[in-house]
C-alpha cells in the first residue's frame, strides 16, 4: 500500500506485529467464541450461524447449529442467510427464533398455500411485525382459527447467533440472503472487493479510496481492525466503506449499504446496542456470539 501526505494507512509496524490475520481455517480465538456459548447456553439451546464454521461451532459449543458444510443445500442456505443480510433487525430476530425451532417450515407453508414462493413471501412479511400478524394472515388467506399462529410463528426458544469476522472474506451469505425467491439472481456480483495493499491508497483528508489505473471512489467510512481495537473515520458523504485488517495484505471495500446488514452491523458498527441481540462474547478481530432475545 503506497504512502502519501494526508493518507492514513495500516502501518507496516502494525501489520508485522501480528502473526495471523483473517483466514479460512479456525483458530483458538474463534474456538473461544463457541466455548462461551457452551458456558452460557441452556442444554436445549440452538446456534444460528453461516455454514462455513458450522462443524467447529457445534463441536465446541456442544449445541445444535442450524447449518454446516453437510447441510448447505439451497433452501437451508437461503434460510440461514436471510437474517444475516437483512437491514430489518426485528425480522432477523424473529426469523432466527422461528426457523431454529421450525427448520422445515417452508415445506409446511408451501403445502398450506400451494406455492413455495408464496410461502416464503408470507414468512418474510409475517415475521416482520407480530402486531400485524392478523392482517398478514388475512392477506394470504390463512384461517385464523386453524392454530395459534402467534405462538407458532413467534416461539419461546433459546438461540445464540455466532458471527466470525472472516465473513468479510467469505461473502456468499450476502447475495444469497438478499435473494427473494422468484426474483433476479443476486449472486453474480461480488459483495466485497479485496485490493492488494500495494495497489491502493486511503486518503482520509479527502475521503477517497485511490485504486489502480487512477480510479477514485468517495468513502463514507474507513475502518481499521486490530486484535483489540476497532477504529473508524466517518466522512460527510455517501461512498464505499473501506476496511483494513491488521495482518492481511489487502484492503476490502464494499457498498455503504452492506454495512447495514445485521451481520456487519453487529460485527463492526454496534455489537452491544442492537435491540434483540445481547452480546455474550465479542472481539472485532475475531467475531462474537449474541443471545437472540
Amino acid at each position: 500500500m503506497a504512502v502519501a501526505a494526508a493518507v492514513i494507512l495500516i502501518a507496516p509496524g502494525t501489520v508485522h506485529c501480528m502473526s495471523y490475520g483473517l483466514r479460512a481455517s479456525f483458530d483458538g480465538n474463534m474456538v473461544l467464541v463457541a466455548q462461551e456459548v457452551n458456558k452460557k447456553a441452556g442444554k436445549s439451546a440452538f446456534v444460528w450461524n453461516w455454514w462455513g464454521p458450522g462443524y467447529m461451532i457445534e463441536n465446541y459449543s456442544q449445541r445444535k447449529t442450524f447449518i454446516d458444510g453437510g447441510l448447505q443445500e439451497p433452501q437451508r442456505s437461503w434460510i440461514a442467510a436471510v437474517p444475516l443480510a437483512t437491514h430489518n433487525y426485528t425480522l432477523a430476530r424473529n426469523w432466527i427464533r422461528f426457523f431454529a425451532k421450525n427448520p422445515m417450515a417452508i415445506t409446511y407453508f408451501s403445502r398450506l398455500l400451494k406455492d413455495t414462493e408464496k410461502a416464503t413471501a408470507f414468512l418474510l412479511e409475517a415475521l416482520k411485525d407480530k402486531n400485524k400478524l392478523s392482517e398478514v394472515l388475512e392477506k394470504y388467506g390463512l384461517p385464523k382459527t386453524k392454530r395459534n399462529w402467534a405462538k407458532f410463528l413467534f416461539p419461546e426458544t433459546e438461540v445464540y447467533l455466532v458471527l466470525l469476522s472472516d465473513m468479510l472474506t467469505h461473502g456468499s451469505w450476502l447475495p444469497i440472503g438478499k435473494y427473494v425467491p422468484g426474483g433476479p439472481d443476486m449472486t453474480k456480483r461480488s459483495p466485497f472487493y479485496a485490493i492488494p495493499n500495494e495497489k491502493v491508497m486511503v486518503n482520509t483528508e479527502r475521503g477517497q479510496l485511490l485504486l489502480p489505473e487512477g480510479r477514485q471512489l468517495p468513502m463514507s467510512r474507513f475502518y481499521i481492525i486490530r486484535p483489540n481495537e476497532l477504529r473508524h473515520d466517518v466522512f460527510k458523504q455517501s461512498g464505499v466503506v473501506v476496511i483494513g485488517v491488521s495482518g492481511t495484505d489487502y484492503v476490502i471495500y464494499m457498498d455503504e449499504d452492506h454495512l447495514n446488514t445485521l451481520a456487519l452491523h453487529l460485527l463492526f458498527v454496534s455489537p452491544d446496542k442492537t435491540p434483540g441481540f445481547t452480546p455474550v462474547r465479542y472481539n472485532p478481530f475475531v467475531g462474537g456470539a449474541w443471545r437472540v432475545d
